[in-house]
């Protein structure tokens, strides 16, 4: 081990507030004497795991740790598993993305898997209310899902991660909306809340190994996790925070993470939500993550436009949870920022032209959309390839 190092140490837990939180404090590097935490409602404590099982500790801060170069220690217990699965992940994205993230050591004092609980529950879902995470759920409640189903015994809804830590209106909000669409499955919903996003590097790197930090929390009380995909298989973005690749990589010996739902874009999602969920479910979607007020959909942003034109691609209505209906002069807002946001358009395009005559107004909104952006691209491009032929790089 180098002597730049990150050390992980537990720290504790007890009842802060409406919360009962497991604490681990982390020193070296940048975040020298930072704690981490998660908690639960303090009825849910005793899924919480002991003190010193610091599984899900190692997910939130290895981004941190290669990103400073530094090694990590932690003077607690870890799944083996886990520990083979996180070195297959530091060699990824070390090659991946070689100026950003280094290749570092992770070891832990004692390497031992956790013991189930007698009474075990199949599928725990990642439960954001979004159309990813609604399509997943139903679709394995439902059993849809093929041979890969597992019927949901729980979903998880995370404070800390979209919303930030300190947001407790908007995360009430959000957790009524997403309660409203489970009563009618009768699934519980398990919240918890972290800091651990304060530990990020780019988020988009990041986000899946966050998540996943939380799923382990209750890998005793659950046997398999599910990550709801956000592109189908043909349109994978790597590198990027959650892949079919790397989603797996998180599990341990006695809970299996699953990436979920990529089978299907996410226009074909939001046409088997309409065609097989009630208003309740689809009234209550939430997908903004730009609006003032994250509890709802704001139905102006990138996100909200995007998905509202996934229901009108398929002639399916948003049945309420969008404060309006998409109009050309609101697709014509559209600007995509990144090649994932382009392909996403086309993919809806695609799915538009077998149902709408070329004159309609949205379609030729979204063409011109979709025109502009690859011109941009190609602009964009054809500069940065002048540039380095200047440079000789």
């Amino acid at each position: 081990m180098s002597s730049r190092q990150i050390t992980l140490r537990p720290a504790g837990s007890a009842r802060e507030g409406s919360l009962f939180k497991v604490n681990w404090r982390v020193s070296g590097g940048a975040f020298d004497k930072f704690t981490l935490w998660h908690g639960l409602d303090e009825a849910a404590q005793t899924c919480l795991p002991s003190d010193e099982r610091g599984d899900h500790v190692l997910p939130a801060v290895i981004f941190l740790a290669m990103a400073e170069r530094r090694d990590v220690v932690l003077e607690g217990v870890v799944s083996p598993t886990l520990l083979d699965g996180i070195e297959q992940l530091v060699e990824m994205w070390s090659r991946w993305c070689p100026r950003h993230y280094g290749r570092i050591e992770v070891k832990a004092a004692r390497e031992l898997e956790a013991q189930p609980s007698s009474e075990r529950g199949d599928g725990l879902f990642a439960f954001s209310g979004g159309v990813d995470a609604t399509f997943s759920f139903q679709r394995h409640l439902v059993g849809a899902a093929g041979r890969q189903r597992h019927r949901p015994s729980a979903a998880m809804m995370v404070l800390g991660l979209d919303i930030p830590a300190d947001d407790q209106r908007s995360f009430s909000g959000a957790i009524e909306r997403a309660s409203r669409q489970l009563d009618v499955s009768e699934i519980s919903l398990i919240r918890v809340a972290t800091n651990s996003r304060q530990l990020a590097t780019s988020w988009e790197d990041c986000f899946g190994m966050h998540l996943a930090s939380n799923f382990l929390l209750f890998q005793k009380q659950f046997s398999h996790a599910f990550v709801a995909s956000g592109k189908p298989y043909e349109d994978l973005q790597i590198p990027w925070g959650s892949l079919p690749l790397t989603d797996p990589l998180l599990s341990t010996g006695i809970m299996n993470v699953h990436h979920d739902g990529a089978g299907h874009d996410r226009t074909e999602k939001v046409k088997w939500l309409t065609d097989n969920c009630g208003d309740t479910v689809i009234s209550n979607l939430r997908v903004c993550w730009q609006g003032v007020e994250l509890d709802r959909n704001c139905g102006y942003c990138e996100k909200c436009i995007r998905t509202m034109l996934n229901f009108w691609a398929v002639k399916a209505c948003h049945r309420g949870c969008f404060p309006h209906d998409i109009t050309p002069q609101l697709c014509g807002r559209l600007n995509p920022k990144s090649r994932s946001q382009l392909v996403e358009l086309i993919a809806i395009r695609r799915h538009a032209a077998s149902r709408y005559a070329p004159n309609d107004a949205i379609l030729r909104s979204l063409d011109g959309v979709i025109r502009r952006a690859r011109i941009l691209r190609f602009t964009s491009a054809t500069r940065a390839g002048v540039a380095r032929l200047i440079s000789g790089n």
